[in-house]
């Protein structure tokens, strides 16, 4: 007998490449005569899974492919990402074809039954990106014996930079998006970063740097690890330095600046961000730098980055999210979610804990959050809060906005009664669009209307107003990780559902993964609120899955694992998720 493999199925899952197939063994006189050569002599009949793997190959090179469940009988499922199939680099182009090694022995290329050829054919996919200006294109086909054709995956990345007319905005907007989709100004960048590393002072104190790009000032969880290295008197140890973002006022001053954060990320030794940094397009740092990604959301249901690749607004297949060292996760659960959408092995991802969850759990944060929001609102005290936080709707500031013409302020007036009010906390990027030039600040509910629903803009954290809430009402934003620590019941309201998720992507069935009751209708999210029916062992499944530990000591762990050098990977992976909910103080 000769031993091979059948694909049975396969489907796509955002980015990744799913294949079942199974390991038969096909009598000599039945097997096409060039697998002679490659045949694996099965002395019981059944091949162990223990000793089979797989690997993609073209032209000499091998891609090892990941199992991620067996069963019996000889399946096998095998999952490929695109984006990430080998050294945080996607799939290069080629046609490709999945190799088993019985025992590390060869085996013939993987075929399929003729009878799949025409669903075969509606497997291959095109992911646009770069505005439409590049395609990478997979398509699923196979050979063509007869008998047993061969199953393949032939890539091809096109690129084709835009032409001058095609960019828009002032010349110097258009200059250096033309030089950068050509590679100029990456070349530039990286002659200064070279020069300015190899000038940086030596000895003293190792740098760290706070590289907070996309915001004015350091908070959330750039703000809990500085906090927490001066506490530990850390600043003493390392100088502590800022990166912080700033407008866009002209090409000279941009590129003055810029040279400046070059200068700074050039001397650092350890840099941390907390969102996209655009610098890390332009510019590798070195290998001797470590670079961690604290991001700013724990988790929310929504993909990000690359598992977002294809859709409208994706990033590119180079993009910053390549170059971290480490990036931040607030458990188990969630090293593989965040692998896909940072395009990097799970390895590389820290199950420490959000940092910003030590602050939000801390009695002194709790006490300071309520004081702070009883002198903005003192007549709300004793009152139920119900906290209205909803995502934006768009690709970005620029197109921000949300549909206030979804709820009946009317009748949610009304059912608060005298004991219950509504407060709002709209997005930064929607408050944004309602502010006016002369700073004056638009509200969206109806003056007759605000004793008992109240617009919280203007409110210092939405972190703190989890503190004072009594029921959530979110959609697809991050800000149910942190309420889920508190054990208090949320709704979703989704009626977008079907749209967002062709739009943005989820990374997996909504409904299955929020900590809380899914309603699509004002008068389904009325109608939870009266009854008080909100699901909330979605919760308590969300948490156990997805929530990290709440000792307080998140910060301590990615100081001591990535400063320190303490590398107790075993205490991490003990971590897992043990977070258990904080309870009502």
């Amino acid at each position: 007998m000769i031993v091979s493999a059948r694909v049975d199925e396969v489907y796509w899952e955002r980015v990744n490449l799913h294949i079942w197939l199974t390991l038969v063994e096909v009598p000599h006189d039945q097997a096409p005569r060039h697998w002679v050569a490659a045949r694996v002599q099965n002395q019981e009949s059944t091949v162990g899974t223990q000793q089979v793997r797989f690997d993609l190959v073209s032209n000499g090179n091998g891609i090892p492919l990941e199992v991620i469940e067996t069963t019996p009988g000889g399946r096998f499922h095998l999952r490929l990402n695109i984006t990430n199939a080998k050294d945080r680099a996607e799939l290069p182009n080629g046609v490709w074809r999945i190799r088993p090694y019985v025992a590390d022995v060869p085996c013939d290329l993987t075929h399929i039954d003729p009878s799949m050829s025409d669903a075969l054919r509606e497997k291959s996919k095109t992911f646009v990106y770069h505005g439409g200006w590049n395609a990478y294109v997979v398509t699923i086909d196979h050979s063509d014996h007869i008998d047993f054709p061969e199953f393949r995956i032939s890539v091809r990345n096109f690129n084709r930079p835009p032409q001058w007319r095609h960019y828009t905005g002032s010349i110097s907007r258009r200059f250096a998006q033309w030089s950068f989709d050509r590679g100029i100004l990456q070349l530039w960048f990286q002659l200064v970063y070279n020069v300015l590393r190899a000038t940086r002072p030596r000895g003293g104190k190792k740098r760290i740097l706070l590289a907070a790009q996309l915001r004015p000032d350091i908070r959330d969880n750039m703000l809990v690890l500085k906090r927490r290295l001066v506490d530990r008197g850390l600043d003493s140890q390392f100088k502590i330095e800022e990166s912080l973002h700033w407008k866009y006022r002209s090409l000279r001053h941009s590129f003055w600046r810029w040279t400046v954060m070059l200068r700074k990320f050039a001397w650092a030794d350890f840099v941390f961000v907390d969102d996209w940094c655009a610098l890390l397009s332009y510019v590798h740092l070195s290998r001797d730098t470590t670079v961690t990604q604290l991001w700013h959301a724990g988790h929310g249901v929504k993909a990000v980055g690359l598992a977002r690749f294809g859709l409208r607004g994706s990033p590119r297949l180079n993009n910053p999210h390549r170059h971290y060292t480490y990036g931040i996760v607030g458990s188990e659960g969630l090293r593989d979610i965040y692998a896909e959408d940072f395009g990097m092995e799970r390895e590389g991802l820290l199950p420490t804990g959000v940092l910003r969850i030590d602050d939000l759990l801390d009695p002194v944060t709790i006490a300071r959050a309520r004081t702070t929001f009883a002198e903005y609102y003192p007549s709300l005290t004793g009152k139920r809060v119900i906290l209205f936080a909803p995502t934006f709707r768009g690709r970005g500031s620029g197109t921000a906005t949300y549909n206030f013409g979804l709820l009946d302020m009317a009748a949610l007036h009304e059912w608060c009664g005298d004991d219950t009010v509504v407060v709002f906390r709209m997005h930064p990027y929607v408050t944004a669009k309602r502010t006016l030039p002369d700073g004056t600040y638009s509200s969206f509910i109806p003056e007759e209307l605000r004793d008992r629903l109240i617009d919280a803009s203007g409110f210092p954290s939405s972190n703190d107003l989890l503190h004072v809430t009594d029921v959530l009402i979110t959609d697809y934003s991050s800000i149910c990780y942190e309420f889920s620590y508190l054990d208090r019941p949320m709704l979703f309201f989704a009626p977008d559902e079907i749209a967002y998720a062709a739009s943005r992507g989820f990374h997996d069935g909504y409904r299955e993964v929020v900590p809380g009751k899914t309603v699509s209708t004002f008068d389904e999210m009325l109608a939870s609120l009266r009854s008080g029916d909100f699901e909330t062992w979605r919760r308590d499944r969300y948490r156990k899955r997805f929530c990290g530990p709440a000792d307080m000591h998140n910060a301590d762990r990615a100081i001591d694992y990535i400063l320190l050098g303490e590398r107790d990977s075993a205490a991490l992976q003990a971590l897992g998720s043990q977070g258990g909910p904080l309870g009502d103080d």
